[in-house]
């Protein structure tokens, strides 16, 4: 999926969902340069991604089968967002 977002991107094409998110944190986990995990980092993550094998059994919930599942709500009595 990663791949497939460096790809998008490089074709002015949409990026797969959650590409952002992926963009932001894999770098952190995966050496891009010698193709693979960085082991010591594993433990170290701000974000955790969740990767599943759509021909899993669990695979009825991947992204691509159920969509995104963002929940939006427009308020305009908001003001301003305190992070947890």
């Amino acid at each position: 999926m990663y791949y497939q977002g460096i790809e998008s991107i490089e074709n002015g094409i949409d990026a797969p969902y959650y590409f952002t998110e992926l963009n932001n944190e894999f770098p952190k986990l995966y050496d891009l340069a010698l193709q693979e995990f960085k082991e010591d980092e594993i433990y170290n993550l701000d974000f955790y991604l969740d990767i599943i094998d759509s021909s899993a059994t669990i695979g009825e919930y991947c992204v691509d089968n159920i969509g995104r599942r963002s929940k939006v709500i427009t308020d305009d009595k908001v003001n301003c967002i305190f992070e947890p």
